[in-house]
């Protein structure tokens, strides 16, 4: 391998200083010189020159920099997608140069696809060796925004607030920018939970002055996880849960606007919630379905099959639906009367007209 002869340049400081406020880029100097970017930059640092960020780095994609001074329906949505999970940070010769930095795991990677969108970013969406995708936006103006407007901060986790007013007609989409960051609902029959999660109570109490819903709960982690490999303890979690009787003003606030962006996944569980259908459904199963369903369960778990499993086979065998009949196992209270039933129904093969052991095999 042939060594590489390094390129002796005779810069002076002033020379140096003329190219800079030519507006020349330090890879254009290099260019210029016949040398390294390295040495550019080294002798920029050494000699204390006056520099524009922006030539360090000459942006290689357009973006909307006036995309945050102005409320709408996805710039209200997009920057509680910033709060929760968005990152801002310096970096660069004395940092001067800012990014924004999206990122998020395959199933939410629509999420970036429509801020690339609604925000002009001619970058790509890129994917990082823990299989994340990310955007990363560098912009001194969308940064200083965020910053002074939003009171966003590096390094922001555990210290997030809502320090500014959110117009009324804009609450919606807010509301629904943060529950698909740092959301979770989970719906089960007749049965509905949701709640925000985040390691700053004081973030967690904003939201819930501004809804009016909700109490806060905590969870210890350092009690559950011990100590992190620097010997400190995990920060606490705290979550803002919605009773039941919250779930509905909370899904007509956040889907108001049926055209609104929003992750379909959770949207789908909050309509998926319908107690009056529940009913409904609880009465199609006839008497010997739920005899069935009975049995077939104790003979099952008898022999140490797993619960999702005894969905499976069961919904296949009624022509139904595993989470009916998971649904149903539960409302029957099967599970919390297991001993109950095994005596009630004795040798299940003579008393219930259910499936062998080989055929559930």
């Amino acid at each position: 391998m042939p060594i590489r002869k390094r390129t002796k340049i005779s810069l002076t400081r002033n020379e140096l200083q003329k190219y800079i406020n030519d507006g020349k880029t330090i890879k254009e100097i290099s260019d210029i010189l016949g040398c390294n970017i390295t040495t550019i930059y080294k002798r920029v640092k050494k000699q204390n020159i006056v520099f524009i960020p922006s030539q360090y780095h000459p942006k290689k994609h357009s973006i909307n920099e006036n995309y945050f001074e102005k409320w709408s329906n996805n710039m209200a949505y997009i920057l509680g997608i910033i709060i929760t999970d968005g990152c801002i940070g310096k970096y660069g010769l004395k940092k001067g140069n800012k990014r924004l930095t999206f990122k998020h795991k395959y199933e939410d990677k629509s999420i970036l696809e429509f801020i690339k969108k609604e925000m002009e970013y001619s970058g790509e969406i890129k994917i990082n060796d823990k299989k994340q995708y990310y955007i990363s936006i560098n912009s001194i103006k969308i940064y200083d925004c965020l910053e002074q407007n939003f009171f966003i901060e590096q390094n922001k986790t555990g210290k997030e607030r809502i320090k500014f007013d959110v117009p009324n007609e804009f609450l919606g989409d807010f509301i629904r920018g943060i529950f698909d960051g740092d959301g979770h609902v989970e719906c089960y029959g007749n049965w509905i939970h949701a709640d925000i999660c985040s390691s700053s109570k004081e973030f967690l109490e904003d939201i819930k002055k501004i809804l009016n819903i909700g109490y806060i709960d905590v969870d210890k982690r350092s009690i559950k996880w011990g100590k992190t490999k620097s010997g400190e303890n995990h920060k606490d979690l705290y979550r803002l849960c919605f009773k039941k009787q919250d779930i509905d003003f909370l899904k007509k606030l956040m889907y108001k606007n049926i055209k609104s962006f929003c992750l379909l996944r959770k949207k789908q569980k909050f309509y998926d919630y319908t107690p009056e259908k529940t009913k409904k459904w609880f009465k199609k199963y006839s008497k010997e379905e739920k005899d069935f369903i009975i049995g077939q369960f104790i003979l099952m778990k008898n022999f140490g099959y797993k619960r999702r499993f005894i969905d499976n086979f069961i919904a296949q065998k009624l022509n139904r639906t595993s989470t009916s009949i998971d649904w149903m196992i539960s409302k029957l209270t099967i599970s919390n009367n297991f001993k109950f039933h095994n005596k009630v129904y004795g040798d299940i093969n003579k008393e219930s007209n259910v499936v062998s052991n080989t055929e559930a095999c």
